[in-house]
């Protein structure tokens, strides 16, 4: 059929054909304005194709195309109903303008969810003016609206947090673990899910800086079109309580066989105002976190404590045996049941103020201590104002952590020098940069961590201070995703009668470490003869990031060999003072030995190199050191002073 003269049709088909065109410069005027019948079909045609062009560039521009991107193997979120924490209803049909989304599941108490949120809270402020939108999710079923609100305050997220107590978000995106970052697309596809960043490679276990940004690289990706390189990774925190549920009767009951261990194993740190991110004072407590609890305790994760069974028999060993890691186990599989309230037992009597009593001297930090919300762990040493104008006579010390939160451990030194104050002058402050040990030059009087229990010293035994010398606190802060402060104070209990003993602390370490990249074992030892009759008490052990095994033994003049200490999973964080059950006789002539094994390879999630490099001796975190003190009491009144002759750099 021939088009009509005069059709769409045939004036497209005449300006698409040069011959059936007039030279440019005999088209009359009238035949090319609009006023004409065909020149506004003409007009019309092209408006209509500059709007569906128009239409389609302002589309690509507000939606990138991923490229490479497979739609049929995506996860996808349908749209869902979520109250906020402000009442709002809110659904993913909110976002659809964005160019992006970023979900990320968050978690009241835990202490990894809590420590990247600063970092949550910076990426939500550098994308948003960008087109890509942030929100939070509570997935606790205990976490309410007020509480929500309140968390978000604290930690400075200024995003619209949702409530999602059935658990039906979590359940469709895949989500077991806070913090577990998600990154949609406008079509709700999910184009990333994990990680924030690999600071923690798992619960207990992190590097004071990421080196990957998962998160960060993810939105970068879907702005720039692309998929991201990394769409998956292990979201490392804490699982998610589950909804109750119909609980089935069990043997097991939280009342009867639970309770007795959490309050006397979990409950000194994990109670209000102490270092426990979480209280386990209560059935709703603990059976909200049942299944957690199983993971970390048979894990051995909880309760801290790094000493192996069968080297050295220690005090406040907070291990559980074999029964209780069973007894949890049962009652976490069969649905935490609570039993009868009858059988709940009281509560313990947490002490207040000084545990000792009130002391005779009380030593605190001249300045409040200021800690970030987020960054890498803070290691300070403070001076404290002179105590000790004359000769002291201590038999015990007592530390008070100022801020529990966020004071992980510390340890005391005296100074006869003016070596630590010097540093404290030319450090800006408050206190100096300290890795707690090799730097200060001398060895720790006491250490202290979360479940350490202040002890006097037996009868007649003490530790003197010289007249002017300085006491050093070295404090270990931990961000909790928050600013925090803290004034930590020492208190000096004393004896009025002359000393029959004094205890010393043998140095046993060595600078002779040189660390090559990329090895996984590497091996240092040291040795040491005694040359006077002991009695061990305690060990201190000192290493930084690189060490993974430690072991000290003794081997006495007849043969027999009496092992001390033995560390398989070293961590810097979780370092500390370990008092024997009973004093450990060593006559002179025993010969101490200490074995480290360092890890310096990229495997190893703590080390702080990337890539590996050569670690020698040295005083910053990206050095290493091995030593460990053992604390003895001299049997004879000569036996200090031999030991001062040995060792006569300080004890």
């Amino acid at each position: 059929m021939r088009p009509r003269s005069g059709s769409p049709r045939e004036t497209l088909r005449r300006a698409s054909d040069p011959a059936s065109r007039p030279s440019r410069s005999h088209v009359p005027l009238r035949r090319v304005g609009f006023g004409s019948r065909r020149g506004r079909r003409v007009a019309l045609i092209f408006l209509i194709l500059g709007l569906v062009c128009g239409i389609l560039l302002v589309r690509s521009r507000s939606r990138p195309l991923i490229r490479g991107f497979a739609k049929e193997t995506a996860r996808v979120i349908r749209d869902f109903s979520l109250r906020g924490a402000d009442g709002v209803l809110h659904s993913l049909a909110d976002w659809r303008d964005r160019k992006g989304l970023v979900v990320v599941f968050l978690g009241t108490e835990c202490p990894i969810s809590n420590g990247l949120a600063p970092e949550i809270a910076r990426l939500a402020a550098i994308y948003d003016p960008k087109g890509v939108a942030f929100c939070g999710v509570h997935a606790d079923p205990e976490v309410s609206a007020e509480a929500a609100s309140r968390h978000a305050l604290e930690y400075g997220l200024r995003f619209p947090i949702l409530l999602d107590p059935s658990q039906e978000l979590a359940g469709e995106a895949g989500v077991t673990a806070v913090p577990t970052a998600l990154v949609l697309d406008p079509e709700g596809r999910v184009v990333y899910r994990g990680r924030v960043d690999d600071r923690f490679a798992a619960p207990g276990k992190g590097r004071g800086e990421p080196t990957t940004h998962d998160l960060r690289d993810a939105i970068d990706a879907l702005l720039g079109g692309n998929v991201p390189a990394v769409r998956e990774t292990p979201a490392v925190g804490c699982p998610l309580p589950r909804p109750a549920r119909g609980k089935p009767a069990a043997n097991v009951t939280y009342t009867r066989d639970v309770a007795p261990i959490l309050l006397r194993k979990c409950a000194g740190c994990h109670r209000p105002g102490d270092v426990g991110p979480f209280p386990l004072l209560t059935y709703k407590d603990s059976a909200r976190r049942a299944g957690f609890l199983r993971e970390m305790v048979e894990s051995r994760r909880m309760p801290p404590w790094k000493p192996e069974p069968g080297f050295g028999t220690f005090l406040d060993d907070p291990r559980l045996s074999d029964r209780e890691l069973a007894t949890i186990a049962r009652w976490s599989e069969t649905g935490a049941p609570e039993g009868d309230p009858a059988d709940l037992p009281k509560l313990p009597d947490f002490p207040r103020g000084w545990r000792l009593g009130v002391p005779d001297l009380v030593a605190a930090m001249p300045d409040p201590m200021a800690i970030p919300a987020d960054g890498p762990d803070l290691y300070r040493a403070f001076v404290l104002p002179r105590p000790v104008g004359v000769e002291r006579r201590v038999v015990a010390f007592e530390f008070r952590p100022g801020n529990r939160r966020v004071v992980h451990h510390s340890k005391l030194f005296e100074d006869p020098t003016d070596a630590s104050r010097k540093r404290d002058r030319d450090d800006p402050g408050p206190g100096f940069a300290s890795m707690g040990s090799g730097d200060i030059g001398r060895p720790a009087l006491w250490e202290w961590t979360p479940g350490t229990l202040p002890r006097r010293s037996p009868p007649g035994v003490g530790k003197v201070l010289k007249a002017g010398s300085d006491l050093v606190l070295f404090v270990h802060y931990h961000p909790d995703g928050k600013p925090e402060v803290d004034r930590s104070e020492v208190g000096l209990y004393l004896s009025p009668a002359p000393l029959l003993h004094e205890w010393a602390g043998i140095p046993l370490g060595t600078s002779m470490i040189d660390i090559p990249a990329g090895v996984a074992r590497h091996e240092v030892r040291i040795k040491a003869t005694l040359p006077t009759d002991v009695h061990a008490f305690a060990v201190m052990p000192h290493a930084h990031y690189l060490l993974r095994e430690l072991k000290v033994w003794a081997t006495l003049p007849d043969g027999l060999v009496r092992r001390l200490l033995s560390i398989k999973d070293w961590d810097f964080n979780w370092q500390g003072q370990y008092h024997f059950a009973e004093p450990v006789p060593l006559p002179a002539g025993t010969v101490l030995e200490l074995l480290g094994v360092y890890d310096n390879s990229a495997a190893n999630p703590r080390n702080p190199n990337r890539p590996p490099k050569r670690v020698q001796f040295g005083p910053t975190s990206f050095d290493e050191m091995l030593g460990c003190h053992i604390e003895v009491i001299p049997d004879r009144h000569d036996g200090y002073a031999a030991l001062r002759r040995k060792w006569p750099k300080g004890l």
